[in-house]
C-alpha cells in the first residue's frame, strides 16, 4: 500500500507477513522504481511492521532503494517497523 505522508514523503506499506516470492518482490521492485523515476518521489519511508520474513531479493531492493535515493537532491529513506528478527538480518 503506498500512500502519501506528512512533509512530502511517500509511505510504503508491505502487507505481508513474507517478502520471500521473486514475482511478488519484482512487481515492488518495479513499482519502487516507478515512485522515484517516474513520478519523483525523493522521500520514503518503507513500513515493514507486517513483515517477518525477507529473502536476499528483498534486502537486495532495499539497498538499490537507498543508493538510489541517496543520488538525489533532497532526499530521504527510511526504514520503520522493523522486528527483532528483521533487524538481525538488516545487521547481517
Amino acid at each position: 500500500m503506498v500512500q502519501n505522508g506528512k512533509n512530502g514523503f511517500t509511505i510504503v506499506e508491505f502487507m505481508t507477513a513474507s517478502l520471500m516470492d521473486p514475482v511478488e518482490l519484482e512487481a515492488i521492485r518495479k513499482e519502487l522504481r516507478r515512485l522515484v523515476e517516474e513520478e519523483d518521489h525523493r522521500k520514503m519511508i518503507l513500513d515493514f511492521t507486517k513483515v517477518q520474513y525477507l529473502s536476499s531479493q528483498a534486502l537486495g531492493i532495499i539497498t538499490e532503494m537507498r543508493s538510489r535515493l541517496k543520488a538525489l537532491p533532497r532526499s530521504s529513506f527510511v526504514l520503520c517497523g522493523i522486528g527483532p528478527k528483521l533487524m538481525e538480518l538488516l545487521k547481517i
